[in-house]
């Protein structure tokens, strides 16, 4: 369900190149429920819940950079990574190249992402690239 709400449109092939999608159980659907009671309100989804549950029964940090997500996550004592920790991984692994990094960057940043700025360079500058 996230996925296909969330992510499909965009990003039809993150399941061809490793994303694994996953199910919730039981107690993840009834924790989802908890969080909804403690959580209802502005800026929060049903989505965003079964993100947190998810994460919770899978043992996983949640991937994120909406705000209001990593504050109920923090909460919740549950890890969370975001763009930055993403593409780090991704050069590391060897899954693009820093170029690849620096045109993805160029483009969170055209079409208005809110990022660190400063501390992508440092992380293009510390992986190779140039200056961004």
């Amino acid at each position: 369900m996230l996925f296909a709400e969330e992510l499909a449109k965009h990003h039809p092939q993150l399941p061809e190149i490793g994303l694994e999608l996953l199910t919730l159980g039981a107690p993840a659907i009834t924790e989802t429920l908890a969080l909804t009671a403690r959580y209802a309100g502005p800026g929060v989804s049903l989505n965003d819940l079964m993100t947190l549950a998810l994460a919770r029964q899978e043992r996983c940090p949640v991937l994120t950079g909406d705000r209001v997500l990593r504050r109920i996550a923090g909460d919740e004592g549950v890890a969370v990574m975001g763009r930055l920790w993403l593409m780090e991984r991704l050069v590391a692994g060897e899954v693009i190249g820093i170029g690849e990094a620096e045109a993805a960057y160029a483009r969170m940043r055209a079409g208005g992402r809110r990022l660190p700025w400063d501390q992508v360079q440092r992380q293009i500058d510390r992986l190779g690239g140039g200056d961004f």
